[in-house]
């Protein structure tokens, strides 16, 4: 069925230079000025434009831990083409610890465009954040534990200037593996999320484990409700998004695609909310490149303010009727799973 479902879509979309991966069932494969990605077949209609493609690719080298580790682009980043505001960029790195954890602790420096904000491990300390005590290589080794769940995985979080994208949010959930490619925390991994961002054949989650696909559909739909119960049906809808795409509903897709297009004042004014925080947590730092960067973040911010009057005033209603509006889809879509919550 995947090898099918990859033909098809290596059909419909070969003007745009997808192949079928046919090493890996489910996949196409796309080479892009010299720079391959390997797409799950279901995320083909709302992957990012080819002209961010660069950028990304770009930016997962720069916050890599390891040359030789798998990265990938994660969550609602491989919808960007359905959710043109998504706000921030998400990755997932599968990282050996054997490999040493020197380039991790470099990459708290950032460089002139990207801060690291903080590096958080489950166990044993919570948060340590860039500007105090830094942790070393050392440290980190005795941490993070590749056998141990709540040692086996560690995010870490920037801000930066991206070519565009502008500022925004990064995060990079990193997995870390023993010497033969196993760890606690690949539970918390999707392959139906994730579009990896490599040329090595080795892949740690598949398209063709019915295990990971039933985990991640089961994940999709708690993550729903609960969202739901929250009142969050902006991230909800991104949710649905996600769940649509893998059951393979185009329909739902299409509806949530108009949805999103019908409220976009009342979305890009949630994205100018974003930007506000990220101006005023960078005003509260010192240093020039957190200047530059909150410089950037205020002028993107007007240009997006600009933005924003030309699309009218925002009605009051707004915002319950895009909450409306998520919740019916929501109920449509979770008719089709059944969790036991």
């Amino acid at each position: 069925m995947l090898e099918v479902m990859a033909l098809l879509h290596a059909e419909l979309y070969r003007d745009q230079g997808y192949k079928v991966d046919k090493q890996h069932p489910g996949y196409l494969i796309k080479s892009y000025r010299g720079l391959l990605f390997r797409i799950p077949y279901h995320v083909l209609p709302t992957f990012p434009s080819d002209e961010s493609l660069p950028a990304i690719w770009d930016l997962s080298r720069k916050i890599r831990n390891s040359s030789k580790s798998t990265i990938s682009i994660s969550g609602s980043n491989v919808l960007r083409k359905l959710f043109e505001i998504v706000g921030d960029i998400d990755f997932c790195e599968y990282f050996r610890v054997a490999h040493g954890f020197d380039r991790v602790v470099r990459n708290l420096d950032g460089d002139a465009n990207v801060m690291c904000l903080k590096l958080t491990v489950s166990n044993p300390d919570p948060v340590w954040k860039w500007d105090e005590q830094r942790p070393t290589a050392d440290a980190l080794a005795e941490a993070i534990k590749p056998a141990v769940l709540k040692q086996s995985t560690f995010k870490m979080d920037y801000v930066g200037d991206i070519a565009h994208f502008g500022i925004t949010e990064i995060s990079n959930i990193v997995i870390a593996l023993d010497g033969d490619g196993k760890s606690a925390g690949l539970v918390k991994t999707h392959a139906g999320q994730e579009v990896p961002l490599t040329s090595v054949d080795w892949l740690p989650n598949q398209m063709n484990d019915p295990i990971d696909m039933g985990r991640y559909i089961d994940w999709l739909a708690r993550a729903i409700k609960s969202l739901q119960r929250e009142g969050d049906m902006r991230k909800c809808l991104k949710r649905c998004a996600s769940l649509s795409r893998i059951l393979y509903l185009p329909r739902i897709t299409d509806d949530i695609a108009a949805l999103v297009d019908e409220h976009r004042p009342f979305l890009l004014n949630y994205q100018l909310g974003q930007l506000q925080r990220l101006c005023t947590m960078l005003n509260t730092l010192e240093g020039k490149r957190q200047t530059k960067l909150a410089a950037i973040a205020e002028a993107q911010q007007t240009r997006l303010s600009a933005e924003f009057e030309t699309l009218g005033q925002m009605e009051p209603e707004a915002p319950q009727r895009f909450a409306n509006e998520a919740h019916s889809i929501a109920n449509r879509l979770l008719t089709y799973v059944q969790t036991d919550d």
